[in-house]
């Protein structure tokens, strides 16, 4: 059950069903334990979701459909390429000696596939509950989603255009991944939360919209438009035209650089050596781009994240097996009973823990509790507060050469730059035969310096926008 609340009124969802493909990615085959290294969870599509309201629902100034996109949104955000769940199966089992180790930047900075430019020509209106409204298009490619402008629609049928706005979506999955077209209503009345209302939608596969833009004249293609009710409820109300083009992204030097364009990925992995005042404060890393003679211009940036201690090691250096983890949850218990003050001996303790260990794994157990106290309590907590980010942040650079890009740490409670680490220029990453780095570590500038370890892991990749597809013959 997931519980919403605003002020005084609560209200709960239930029977909440999510429907779309789950993609489980398998990362190294090995020949060893655990034969896979490492574990990928996606939806390659936005699914499709259904739940019912309970409590004061209705007296929430929030519509169903709000409330679907508020999830919608929230799983988008986690596991709708480009973002995913990912599953160090490597570390679970230990392996860390192993030379085939997966390194963990590797599980999730998977390179684009390419990018799809489309523009919403015409949207036909034919029949609609609505005869007047201030109406925009949204458009979805998985986790991603754009709008364009607002326009006013004074009467049904109509025909609504945006051949001027030319939107952009990087593509991770050619085959598998749809483009989503929907018409909304813009929401006049409610001051507090806007709530707009769908009134049509479709779904093309980009694969689908690839061929269609290499093999039609025109560069057009049709899509129908049906109203936003059940599955098996929908029917047509309108069409779209969308013209565009999709540009593979190609891991090579181009011949020139000069009428170039570049994708850079910046893998963002982790923040480490931060000071004891960033304990439990969130944070974010935007990137920058700086171009002489312009105002710096934000590329992208992290999901906010919070800050604790040894958030890296715990994630990542794991002390149990698989089969230790019931020695973890007697662990816990033993801690709390140490932070409580209880004096126990060995027999005692495997009693209160009948059945999880032993008399003598129970001994060894209190022994490892009470050194990890002693040792957090004389910690440098200088070292121990980082920040596990795992993220990719991808834009277009046009050549890179004419460039150069900031990294920026951000206090999110302060609204402000505590760390920076600075290029003025990615001729040299250009110049690179295999157009990217290795992981490192860098330090950071700023505020976040003063204890001195502060340091950045990131990677930066470049790849180079190729011609648009052609039909073949």
């Amino acid at each position: 059950v997931i519980c919403l609340a605003l002020g005084p009124l609560r209200a709960a969802v239930s029977d909440l069903s999510v429907q779309g493909r789950l993609c489980v990615c398998l990362m190294g085959l090995v020949p060893r334990k655990p034969v896979i290294s490492g574990i990928k969870l996606f939806f390659e599509n936005p699914p499709e979701m259904s739940f019912s309201l309970s409590g004061v629902a209705a007296a929430l100034p929030v519509t169903p459909q709000k409330i679907q996109e508020y999830i919608q949104d929230a799983i988008c955000a986690s596991m709708v390429l480009p973002n995913s769940v990912d599953i160090h199966m490597d570390s679970i089992w230990r392996a860390f000696a192993e030379p085939d180790f997966l390194e963990y930047h590797d599980l999730h900075s998977i390179m684009p596939l390419g990018l799809l430019r489309a523009s919403v020509v015409s949207l036909d209106v034919d029949t609609l509950n609505t005869n007047s409204a201030t109406v925009y298009a949204k458009l979805r490619v998985g986790g991603k989603k754009e709008m364009t402008q607002s326009r006013i629609m004074r009467e049904v049928p109509c025909r609504l255009a945006w051949p001027e706005q030319q939107i952009e979506f990087i593509v991770d999955s050619l085959v598998d991944q749809d483009l989503h077209v929907e018409l909304w209503s813009e929401d006049d009345s409610n001051l507090m939360i806007k709530c707009d209302t769908l009134l049509m939608q479709a779904r093309i596969s980009i694969v689908e919209l690839v061929r269609s833009f290499a093999e039609g004249r025109q560069k057009a293609v049709r899509v129908r438009m049906a109203s936003p009710l059940g599955r098996h409820q929908q029917h047509e109300v309108g069409a779209a035209i969308l013209t565009g083009t999709f540009l593979p992204l190609l891991p090579m030097k181009p011949p020139s650089w000069q009428d170039a364009q570049a994708l850079i990925q910046i893998t963002v992995d982790c923040v480490t050596g931060l000071g004891p005042e960033m304990n439990g404060k969130t944070c974010s890393v935007r990137a920058i781009l700086l171009s002489e003679g312009q105002v710096p211009m934000e590329l992208a940036r992290t999901a906010v994240c919070t800050a604790a201690r040894a958030q890296v090691a715990e994630a990542r250096v794991l002390h149990t097996a698989i089969e230790e983890f019931r020695w973890e949850d007697a662990k816990s218990r033993i801690r709390l009973l140490y932070r409580r003050g209880a004096k126990l001996s060995p027999e005692e303790m495997a009693f209160i823990l009948t059945g999880m260990v032993t008399q003598d794994e129970a001994a060894k157990l209190m022994r490892e509790v009470e050194q990890e106290e002693i040792r957090n309590e004389n910690a440098d907590p200088v070292s121990a507060v980082e920040v596990l980010f795992e993220e990719q942040l991808r834009a277009l650079v046009g050549d890179p050469r004419k460039h150069g890009l900031r990294i920026e740490f951000w206090s999110e409670e302060k609204q402000m730059v505590i760390g920076v680490i600075e290029w003025s220029s990615l001729a040299y990453l250009a110049n690179i035969s295999a157009l990217e780095d290795n992981l490192q570590a860098y330090a950071l500038d700023g505020p976040c310096a003063a204890h001195g370890g502060a340091r950045i892991y990131l990677k930066r990749a470049l790849r180079v926008l190729g011609p648009g597809l052609k039909a073949k013959g």
